[in-house]
């Protein structure tokens, strides 16, 4: 139950394939490397780790460097606190309550090939009418769940183990409202499109995976080039706008506090990172001192 609950949540912690499919703003080829030292005068420094929203053992193998520091921070930031609320909060969010359902809102032949796709995430059929449009998109984005720890999970418990104080940069609501916000037909057209691309899915992961442990964030914002998340190119831009740009303003601005105090070691999905509009030249230009460590 609570690996399931987990991946539940990760399709709220990140939003790691559309936010794949959205990255198009260019880096510079300067921003390789996971984890970055933000420093500026008055304040110990504090690290950004961009994290890959994944099970993958090659994924959860924390390096060395990367442990260190952890270990000598003080607070732990991350995304959304993966607390039982934000459990709860999420799972509620993707279902109708209202009285709409799954199937008038997909019609049939779209909903009967997201019966076998959706089986082999260990949703049943006789629950999928009361989910929403997009809740079945977060879900064809993403392997099947195994174990259900993913990377930000796992730094979650260790700063609960080690007794950091834990903050998060958004809540549920702030990120699943994206969504929400959709017509139905955008949902469905995004369901439309995750249904087209799923044999891709693991060869994507697969090659994510690859860049991700070379560290290259550039590499990273290039696999738009070969897939995105929707074929709709105003859908597109919407995306965008609401998943990338909108949120690392939003971040940017949390992260302020847990900088300030110093010691700090915040965690959000590596996509957040690079890009005149990332993370990181949102904190250059906010008088942050960016380098890379690994």
């Amino acid at each position: 139950m609570l690996h399931r609950s987990r991946q539940i949540f990760a399709l709220a912690l990140g939003l790691w394939f559309a936010a794949l499919a959205c990255a198009t703003h260019a880096a510079g080829a300067e921003q390789k490397g996971l984890l970055w030292k933000i420093e500026r005068d008055g304040a110990k420094p504090s690290f950004l780790l961009g994290t890959m929203h994944s099970e993958d053992e090659r994924v959860l193998k924390v390096a060395p460097e990367v442990q260190r520091v952890f270990d000598a921070s003080a607070s732990f930031t991350m995304e959304v606190v993966l607390d039982d609320q934000a459990i709860a909060e999420t799972a509620q969010a993707m279902v109708f309550s209202d009285g709409r359902n799954l199937k008038a809102a997909l019609g049939n032949d779209l909903y009967n090939k997201i019966v076998p796709l959706m089986a082999q995430h260990s949703v049943p059929e006789m629950v999928l009418p009361s989910f929403k449009p997009w809740a079945i998109f977060l879900t064809l984005s993403m392997p099947p769940a195994k174990t259900g720890i993913f990377l930000d999970a796992a730094l979650y418990d260790a700063a609960l183990a080690q007794k950091k104080a834990v903050h998060g940069l958004e809540t549920v609501q702030e990120q699943l409202s994206i969504f929400d916000r959709m017509t139905l037909e955008e949902q469905s057209q995004l369901v439309a499109d995750a249904v087209k691309h799923s044999s891709e899915l693991k060869a994507v992961f697969e090659e994510m995976i690859g860049i991700y442990l070379k560290r290259d964030l550039p590499g990273l914002q290039a696999l738009n080039d070969k897939y995105t998340a929707s074929d709709d190119s105003k859908l597109e831009q919407k995306l965008i706008a609401e998943l990338i740009d909108a949120r690392n303003l939003r971040m940017v601005e949390r992260m302020a506090p847990r900088l300030k105090e110093g010691k700090a070691f915040v965690a959000v999905g590596a996509l957040h990172l690079p890009g005149d509009r990332g993370l990181l030249r949102l904190l250059e230009k906010q008088g942050y001192r960016v380098s890379a460590v690994y």
